[in-house]
């Protein structure tokens, strides 16, 4: 059979010693290391798929209020047009009414320059025809 010496059981003491010691100052040190290191590659992990949902979550909000301003400035532009579209409209009538109104004031004026001008010319005529027909009397006469 095996036969043991008294070394064996020194390196047995040995080995149980060093394994307890490496496992105190050694193993459980790293193993930790290593736990605590996927505890925060985790922790970090999750934060950044929480910021992901949270920027999805913030772009989709821009989105929607970006769709929104351009809807409600085209609602403003429209609305502007119109008001621009119905103000020309006025300007242009009254523009319109004004020229309507000068026209007509100026064809009242020379209808009243037309009527002055035959009455005197009715009246140089007629002086005229008064003339011409004392110079017809007096030529016949003589």
């Amino acid at each position: 059979m095996v036969e043991f010496s008294g070394w064996f059981f020194v390196l047995l003491a040995n080995f149980l010693v060093l394994l307890v010691v490496l496992d105190e100052l050694l193993y459980k040190p790293v193993i930790n290391m290593l736990i605590e290191r996927d505890r925060v590659k985790l922790n970090s992990l999750r934060e950044a798929m929480d910021l992901l949902a949270k920027k999805d979550a913030a772009f989709e909000s821009l989105k929607r209020d970006l769709a929104d301003a351009h809807e409600q400035a085209k609602k403003e532009y429209m609305k502007l047009k119109e008001e621009g579209v119905l103000k020309r409209k006025e300007i242009v009538e009254k523009a319109q009414e004004e020229a309507i109104k000068k026209f007509s004031g100026a064809v009242k004026e020379i209808a009243s320059e037309v009527d002055k001008v035959r009455s005197s010319l009715k009246t140089e005529i007629d002086s005229y025809a008064d003339a011409i027909i004392e110079r017809l009397v007096y030529e016949r006469k003589n």
